[in-house]
């Protein structure tokens, strides 16, 4: 059975402006189960499909377009997303990649997509494919795919609602290798160059350990890596005192032109 753990949105809003006191990672994690004839995932952890900020509303775009970029001359190039939570994330880089660009340039990056999070049951529920998305994603896929839709997605709404039940294609869903890891310790499993990790919205859970994730990602990614972080890593760092920008430059990374994507 498994016990979950909520927290009151003003008491976090009383934590993250206090001078004496931090969010722990039990008073910032989600209520993520529910316990009845089955154990499903009841909150998303807050990812979304194509997920953005309001100050940041084209980050896939600049993202992908930067990546292509990058790695123009490259034959393959490797991505992981630590922390993949139900995979939207994934899908969304791979949904931005293959309906922007020919598939001579996103075949790249498609051959080895690694998904990975600490949590079995976020794994099964990634597994699983099978998505409850809200009027926002359909509107924000709806815009980038248009009438290409259903390629990617199986129950798509025809017509605008506020919520739908899809499923991935398998045009997405075999591009993608799930498994349960502790990113800590998997270090071993990184490409050391021509790759891309993805390391979203979970760095201020580590509290004590954020400058040890810092460091391990910059002595094992090289030349030609890009590491992604999110703008809620950013703001929850410097709760723990942590200026992860500066951790990650420390680390051997520079800025790239696109705010959250930092490379060697």
């Amino acid at each position: 059975m498994f016990t979950p753990i909520s927290f009151s949105q003003n008491k976090l809003n009383k934590l993250s402006n206090s001078n004496n006191q931090n969010p722990t990672f039990g008073q910032w994690n989600r209520t993520v189960y529910k316990v009845g004839s089955k154990v499903e995932i009841s909150h998303r952890n807050d990812t979304s499909f194509l997920r953005v900020t309001k100050d940041f509303p084209d980050f896939w775009e600049q993202a992908t377009d930067f990546f292509v970029n990058k790695f123009k001359n490259k034959q393959q190039v490797g991505v992981s997303f630590y922390g993949c939570a139900d995979g939207s994330e994934t899908a969304s880089f791979l949904i931005t990649m293959m309906s922007r660009f020919p598939q001579e340039v996103w075949q790249k990056f498609t051959k080895n997509i690694n998904a990975i999070d600490n949590d079995p049951i976020a794994i099964t529920k990634a597994k699983a494919n099978k998505y409850t998305i809200s009027k926002l994603e359909i509107a924000r896929l709806r815009k980038m795919l248009g009438d290409k839709v259903d390629e990617y997605f199986i129950g798509f709404p025809k017509k605008d609602c506020n919520s739908a039940e899809v499923q991935l294609t398998n045009k997405i869903t075999s591009k993608i290798n799930y498994r349960k890891a502790n990113v800590l310790n998997d270090m071993h499993h990184v490409k050391r160059k021509d790759n891309i990790v993805f390391a979203r919205a979970f760095w201020p859970y580590l509290e004590r350990n954020i400058p040890v994730l810092a460091y391990k990602f910059g002595d094992r990614l090289q030349n030609d890596s890009c590491l992604v972080i999110s703008c809620f890593d950013r703001r929850g760092c410097s709760w723990h005192n942590a200026d992860i920008d500066n951790l990650l430059q420390q680390g051997g990374f520079k800025k790239s032109k696109v705010d959250l994507v930092f490379e060697k």
